[in-house]
């Protein structure tokens, strides 16, 4: 897996980090981040897409504030590093 190919799954999930565009969507919503069911649905998602391992790295390069999951990292580049790392 490529990481165009992590890009494009949290893209379709709503999931960008802070500086990046977000066209065209609406960024504040963006910024706010997907719920609970929602994550817990896009881990189901990459586990059955793209594996156990895939779903494990969703999971670490998220966070969570108040039931709002979002991406910390500021940039795609910063989240490229990290899946080249897999951190």
């Amino acid at each position: 897996m490529v990481f165009q190919d992590v890009k494009a799954f949290l893209e379709s999930w709503g999931m960008y980090p802070a500086e990046e565009d977000t066209t065209p969507y609406n960024k504040d919503v963006i910024d706010n981040g997907i719920n609970e069911p929602c994550f817990d649905r896009m881990l189901e998602q990459a586990e059955e897409k793209h594996g156990i391992d895939f779903a494990r790295f969703c999971s670490r390069v998220t966070d969570a504030t108040d039931n709002a999951f979002y991406i910390p990292f500021l940039t795609w580049k910063e989240l490229e590093e990290a899946w080249n790392q897999k951190v």
